[in-house]
């Protein structure tokens, strides 16, 4: 699994282990002083069926854990007390077509010429997209902003683009399919 935040990680452990190792990327920070409060909670909820228990407690189910940084794994360590032996860092990949790629079709579809910051990704708070769009408001350098709203969070996209009115260089441009060439384009593209 990827990310300890989405519901199908938990789905799948219902009422008990999967019949093959689980094994799970996290894509986790927190920090040390959850730490307390994670044994707390699992004390507290020790009696409780595995899919109402809090990340904390079900973060013991997970056979083996591949954090992406050693920030992450150490987060894991040292939130939810995690077996450092049972992580390995394994840095997340990048498809051949993403090194050799051409920046001109983007160019011409996002019909931009100057230099220009990309972010790319589903509008969350957690990504923090409003305050990358505050930031760049006091600049007069573009930002281009690929991808669309969280399932479960339209209203921050909506709350993104209204803080963007009147400001032509920051620019949404929706989403694109993961296997469209102008994904690797506009990385290419970007400053």
């Amino acid at each position: 699994y990827f990310s300890v935040l989405e519901t199908g990680f938990w789905n799948a452990l219902e009422d008990q282990r999967p019949a093959l190792p689980f094994v799970v990327t996290p894509t986790f920070h927190g920090s040390a002083h959850f730490n307390l409060k994670n044994r707390v909670l699992g004390i507290l909820e020790s009696i409780q069926p595995a899919w109402s228990l809090s990340l904390a407690s079900r973060s013991s189910f997970p056979d083996f854990w591949f954090p992406t940084t050693n920030d992450e794994k150490q987060s894991l360590v040292q939130t939810w007390g995690i077996d450092p032996e049972l992580c390995a860092i394994i840095p997340n990949g990048v498809e051949e077509r993403f090194l050799h790629s051409d920046s001109a079709p983007f160019r011409q579809w996002a019909k931009i010429d100057n230099p220009f910051v990309l972010h790319v990704g589903r509008f969350h708070p957690v990504k923090n997209q409003l305050r990358l769009i505050q930031a760049f408001k006091k600049t007069n350098i573009p930002l281009l902003l690929l991808g669309g709203p969280d399932l479960n969070h339209a209203e921050y996209y909506e709350r993104c683009k209204n803080e963007a009115l009147g400001h032509d260089s920051i620019r949404f441009l929706g989403s694109l399919p993961m296997n469209s060439d102008l994904l690797p384009s506009a990385y290419a593209a970007a400053k």
